[in-house]
Order: C-alpha cells, then sequence, then structure tokens
C-alpha cells in the first residue's frame, strides 16, 4: 500500500464543509425536501429514486433545464420520473447533488470528490466545479501533486491545474518518483507530463527514466505498447534539454540498476537507447578527458574561484540549508546549526561562521568536527585596540581568512587599521598591511568596519568613524565642503537592455557632520592599496544596507532591506517595476551621484491562488558582487529566488529550492569562497509529505466558507 493511501493523515481523508452557495432559506428548501413537498419529479439511480422539484433542478443545472424541457431526450415515457443511471455512478452521489444544490452546503472526500467531478461534466454546474476545486487545493501536498495535477487537467480546472503545475516542478525529486502514485496515472496525463517542457526541465533525466520504467512495470503488458509513443516524447525532450555529460552517462546508469527490478522494460529502453545514441552497451559512459582518463576521476582545478558565490536558503527554526553553488548550477543540502546570517563561507572542507567575542567557528563538513578561531593578539608595544563599540571584521577570499582591526599608535595617536591573514600551516595570524585615516584617535569616538569582495583580486574596505563634538577644532580636521559634501546628479545609464536601467534621481542624502566615512580598494593579489574616496557620513547604514559592487562603481542602497523588501512585495503585488533608490561612488574619480536603480519582475508564471486575511506572498532580498537576490515566497512549496545581474543587467529564475518551503523562508549571498561543489558532493532534494498546508489558501475564484 502507497504512502498517499496509508498516512494515517490521508490528504483526502477528512470530510472538508463548505456553504458557498447557503442562502437564509436554504433550511426551508432542504424542509420541503425532506417531507417531499410539492415534489413534481422523480430521479432514479439504479433502483434507488429521490423525489426532487423540476424548478430547483433547472436553476441549478442546464443539463437538468434542457433534460426537463424535452423528456424525450432520454426517451423516458413517465413525465415524472427521470433515470439517471448512467450518469451517476451511485445512489450517494446524488444525494450530495441533492443537497448541494437545496442547501449550498458538500461534504466532500477522497473518493466522493472524484465521483462529482466524473458527474458535473454532464450536470455542468460550475460551481460544484470550483468547490471540489478548493477541496483539492486545501489537501495539495507534494506526494500528491502529480495525482491533482492529473485531476485538474482532466476535469478542466484551470485554477488548481497552474498551482498543481508549480507545486510539482518546486518539489518533485526521486522520493515522490519512486512513490506508488506514479503507477496509478492514467496513460494520456503520462504523455501531457513527459511533454511539459516547464516541469521537465526541472528534472534529470536519469529520474524521467526510472519513471517511466515505474509506470510501465505496474502492468508491462498492457504498457508496453505505450513506451515507444513515450520514448518519442523523451528523445524530444532530450533533443531541446542541453544535457551535461555527467547526465548524459547517467540515463544508461539508470538503466542498468533497474535491470533486476524492470528487467525486460531495461532491455526495451536499453535497445532504444543504443539506436539513438549509436553505442554499443547501455554501461555507464564516462567521457574522456585529454590524457585518457574518465571526467569522474578528473579534477577541475582550473575553476575560478573569482567568480565564486553561494546562495543560502533556509526555513525559520530549520536546521537544513539549501545552499546553490554557482559553479555547478545546482542545489545542496546541509545541517547548519547557526543563522545563514552568520555565514563566512566554506573553505579547506570547513563552513566557517562568525561567533560573538571576536571568534570564528569552523565545522568540518566531512568529518563532523569542529573547532574555533579567536582574533589576532597585539603584542606590539606601542599598540592598542580601539575601545568602545569595536569588533573584529572577518572575511574569505580565495582559500584565506583574513581579519581587520582598528588600533591606535598611542606615540601618535594615529589611527591604524591592520589587515591580517590565518597561516593555517604556522596556526597563527600573520600580518598583512595598514592603513591610517587622516585622524586622530582623540577625535575618535567610535569605529565600525565591513569588507566586501568583488569578481576579481579586489576587496573593498569601508570605515566610518564616529567623531566627538569637539572635533571641529582639531587641526588634523579641516575638510573642504566641496572635497565631501557634493553629490553630483548622473546622466541616466543606457546599456542596450531595458531590463534593468540605472537613471538620475535628485539628492536625498542627510549629511552627518559629525561622521567620517572612508573606502579603501586592496588589492589581494599583491597587497597594494589606496583610499578611493571619502565623506562627512555613510551613504547608507552599512550594517543594515545592501550594496552592488560593478567594476566602475559602488552601488549603495539608501533604503534598510526590510524597506526593499516592502518595495518588491509592493510590485509582484501590483505587477509594476521596482524603483531601488541608491548612492553610486566612482571607482575612478571617487564621485558620487543619486541614482535610481529600476528593477523590472521577470516572467513568472502567476499562482491564481490567495491567503485569507493577509498577503499571498512575501519577498526577502540580499545581494553580493554584482549581484542582487529576491526570493519570494509565493505559497506553500512554492519559492523562488529571482538572480538580477546589475553588470550585464540580465535577469533569470534560480532552480527549485530543495527545502519544503512551508515556514518563513530567509536566504543570504555569500561574496567569496572555496567552490561548494568541491566539498559537498551529493544533491538532495527533502519535502514536505505532510499535508493540509493550503488549508488557510483559496483559488481566486473563490467565494465560500469553510467550516
Amino acid at each position: 500500500m502507497s504512502d498517499f493511501d496509508s498516512s494515517p493523515e490521508c490528504c483526502f481523508g477528512k470530510p472538508y464543509g463548505s456553504h458557498e452557495n447557503s442562502l437564509p432559506y436554504d433550511t426551508c428548501l432542504t424542509s420541503i425536501l425532506k417531507d417531499s413537498f410539492l415534489c413534481d419529479l422523480i430521479v432514479r439511480v439504479g433502483n434507488d429514486t429521490r423525489p426532487a422539484h423540476r424548478i430547483i433542478l433547472s436553476a441549478a443545472s442546464s443539463f437538468f433545464r434542457e433534460l426537463l424541457k424535452d423528456k424525450k431526450l432520454l426517451g423516458q415515457e413517465s413525465e415524472s420520473e427521470v433515470d439517471l443511471t448512467s450518469v451517476f455512478i451511485e445512489a450517494r452521489n446524488l444525494d450530495d447533488i441533492l443537497t448541494y444544490i437545496y442547501s449550498g452546503h458538500l461534504t466532500l472526500t477522497k473518493t466522493s470528490v472524484q465521483a462529482l467531478l466524473q458527474v458535473n461534466k454532464v450536470l455542468k454546474m460550475p460551481a460544484l466545479d470550483n468547490q471540489c476545486a478548493q477541496f483539492l487545493l486545501i489537501n495539495l501536498r507534494p506526494v500528491n501533486c502529480l495525482q491533482t495535477w492529473e485531476t485538474a487537467w482532466k476535469y478542466n480546472l484551470q485554477e488548481l491545474f497552474n498551482i498543481s503545475l508549480i507545486v510539482c516542478r518546486e518539489t518533485l525529486c526521486d522520493l515522490l518518483l519512486i512513490n506508488d502514485c506514479i503507477v496509478n496515472l492514467s496513460d494520456a496525463f503520462i504523455s501531457e507530463f513527459v511533454a511539459n517542457e516547464e516541469v521537465m526541465t526541472t528534472m534529470k533525466p536519469d529520474s524521467v527514466v526510472h519513471m517511466l520504467l515505474r509506470w510501465t512495470s505496474a502492468q508491462p503488458i498492457a504498457r508496453k505498447n505505450k513506451m515507444q509513443k513515450f520514448l518519442s516524447l523523451l528523445d524530444v525532450y532530450l533533443e531541446w534539454k542541453t544535457l551535461s555529460e555527467i547526465e548524459f552517462k547517467s540515463i544508461p546508469l539508470t538503466i542498468s540498476r533497474c535491470s533486476d527490478e524492470f528487467p525486460e522494460m531495461t532491455d526495451y529502453i536499453g535497445s532504444w537507447l543504443m539506436n539513438r545514441y549509436n553505442v554499443k552497451s547501455i554501461q555507464p559512459l564516462l567521457p574522456k578527458t585529454d590524457d585518457g582518463e574518465t571526467s569522474e576521476n578528473s579534477n577541475n582545478s582550473d575553476l575560478s574561484h573569482h567568480q565564486n558565490w553561494s546562495l543560502l536558503v533556509a526555513e525559520k527554526d530549520c536546521r537544513t540549508v539549501g545552499i546553490y553553488c554557482n559553479t555547478k548550477s545546482k542545489w545542496f543540502t546541509m545541517d547548519l546549526q547557526d543563522s545563514i546570517f552568520k555565514t563566512l563561507g566554506f573553505i579547506n572542507d570547513h563552513v566557517v561562521l562568525e561567533r560573538k567575542s571576536n571568534t570564528l567557528f569552523l565545522k568540518n563538513v566531512s568529518t563532523m568536527t569542529s573547532w574555533t578561531l579567536s582574533s589576532p593578539i597585539y603584542n606590539t608595544r606601542g599598540i592598542e585596540k580601539c575601545p568602545g563599540a569595536y569588533e573584529t571584521t572577518f572575511f574569505l577570499h580565495l582559500n584565506n581568512i583574513y581579519s581587520v582591526d582598528a588600533l591606535i599608535n598611542v606615540d601618535s595617536m594615529d589611527l591604524l587599521c591592520l589587515l591580517n591573514r590565518w597561516d593555517h600551516e604556522g596556526q597563527c595570524w600573520k600580518f598583512v598591511l595598514h592603513l591610517t585615516p587622516e585622524i586622530l584617535y582623540n577625535d575618535v569616538q567610535s569605529i565600525s568596519l565591513k569588507v566586501d569582495t568583488s569578481n576579481g583580486d579586489i576587496v573593498y574596505l569601508f570605515l566610518t568613524v564616529k567623531l566627538t563634538p569637539d572635533t571641529r577644532q582639531s587641526t588634523r580636521f579641516n575638510p573642504q565642503p566641496d572635497e565631501y559634501d557634493t553629490c553630483e546628479s548622473s546622466a541616466p545609464g543606457s546599456s542596450g537592455n531595458p531590463a534593468i536601467t540605472i537613471g538620475e534621481k535628485p539628492p536625498s542624502v542627510c549629511m552627518k557632520p559629525l561622521e567620517m566615512f572612508y573606502v579603501y580598494q586592496i588589492n589581494m593579489k599583491d597587497y597594494t592599496h589606496q583610499q578611493i574616496a571619502k565623506r562627512r557620513c555613510e551613504p547608507a547604514i552599512l550594517s543594515t544596507n545592501r550594496k552592488i559592487i560593478l567594476d566602475d562603481k559602488i552601488l549603495f542602497f539608501l533604503d534598510p532591506n526590510p524597506e526593499i523588501e516592502r518595495q518588491f512585495r509592493h510590485a509582484f503585488y501590483y505587477k509594476n517595476d521596482c524603483f531601488l533608490n541608491c548612492l553610486s561612488l566612482g571607482l575612478k574619480d571617487g564621485n558620487w551621484a543619486n541614482m535610481s536603480l529600476r528593477v523590472p519582475l521577470p516572467n513568472i508564471r502567476d499562482i491564481s491562488i490567495k491567503k485569507r486575511d493577509c498577503a499571498c506572498f512575501d519577498s526577502f532580498v540580499t545581494a553580493c558582487k554584482n549581484l542582487l537576490f529576491v526570493g519570494t515566497h509565493w505559497s506553500p512549496h512554492v519559492f523562488q529566488v529571482i538572480m538580477y545581474d546589475i553588470s550585464n543587467l540580465t535577469i533569470s529564475v534560480l532552480p527549485a529550492i530543495p527545502l519544503p518551503a512551508i515556514r518563513q523562508m530567509a536566504i543570504f549571498a555569500l561574496h567569496a569562497h572555496q567552490p561548494i561543489s568541491d566539498i559537498l558532493t551529493e544533491e538532495i532534494r527533502t519535502v514536505d509529505l505532510l499535508n493540509f498546508h493550503f488549508k488557510d489558501w483559496s483559488l481566486l475564484s473563490w467565494q465560500g466558507t469553510f467550516s
């Protein structure tokens, strides 16, 4: 027995009541039906009969209206009786229909919903279809999304069809493909499923083959004749899906593994595969490298770490984290005990997380061992750490861990920023370079540091110094207003691509005279550095606001992250472009300019459902390097991440995340680290098999109430 049938909380196991068509006088109608008062029609189903009223049935159904207008359509001799045995499967289905027509109340179960949809193909009552579709939506979950999709496709329930297709695309995995629900699908729907490019592009080819093998094996004699049709569809699928070498070899590998379970069908598909690709056997195909070794044993050492980034996605109160690696364009999962926002990156088989008290926590993802790394300790005479609200800043670049500290030269009272690198072999911090802002320590009240990496060898250090009230009397602090306070308007950006544009914006930045902000550019290859800009205040609150690092400029978002997320929610709701206020720093001339970033929405299929008493979706924003990520939680199981490449002005939607996406979501982008694919080797998709995640949701056309 399948999980679908045996689950104690079966997805269609609980009755569902609705009062969509309830009227103030429904009790009266139910009473006169129960008492057979003024009934002028007898409806027969087999040996069972039920009394009814012609005018009420005609008002509820166009089928009854046409039938009772011309009784000869069914060859009935008696004017007071109609035989609908050919329409209703069982007498209890007639009871359900009469109860619904007279009272507006309908109780649905797993068995009755299919029967009523079949009956309604004849009765043609749109409201009844809507009732059944709402019931199926409430009980939708990954383990039955294919069955629900088939039901919506079979009975033309368009809104349910759309959401079922999207949930299937977002959650379909090997765990669901081996479920017994696959074998119960009709051959007509299997053809529709395999031909659906939107879903099939998200599936691995070997999973498609395994699914076809499992479906055919349930009735090998009857379904073998259908295989040729499915293989022709699979042939089309392999034509428009660009397969990597690993994906290509996975198809015969799957067939080989399934040879014991489905011997007859694997031979059949194996023959087709050999003809399709002109190969001599169905042994796993391992592409050869230049030195004759298989690619499975070769190591891609030329992988650029500069272009590497990863995106972390997690559910609230859940330890499992989805990690997207851009070098492999796929998701991985792992258990992370801390918040994703504390993650610095991955290096030498370790995940690196920030902890309080100026320490790092490193966990080996292979051996599950862990250790802590403290910030540098300075024993040099005359050099002390700055007191006050200040912490060491850590960052990763390539395979190294770096720290940045703000220190005091006691003799000269100069402020120093020291960059150190962790020596893995010597197990100690080593000095790399120091920066000296033009500020006396006596003028300093507090300091904050922030480091961001680019797509190359350049790292940017952002230093914010809060000054004491009497700083303006200092001889070292005498800035010229034109040097620090001017904000030039930029000309509207034009790149030939209207997708994302950068245009001018009136100045809106409030200067703070008791704060200085410095931007330093550090080349991590030779550790040369230069100050590229300074101004009288932070362009944005660096601890809460995002920034984008381009080749020629840095964009500081003026609005904090919660406000940007609110703007995206508004844009998704009204289907408008999102405009983000930015302050731009030119990296060549050091000039500041206010800008407006127009961010259009991608072409995403509308989800035809709504949530009661609140918004149907939520948005989450993060950024790294030249990329802006927007995660949108449309509904349970449907969380899509949109990636905006600000450098190339392009938009793309990442593949479905490997998490159930039931709880509140969070996303976080990592700047620079060892490629995650060098550490984790398996992609595991987890799905939540519990039901009633859609209990607070309804179809857009639904106007009823719940009971």
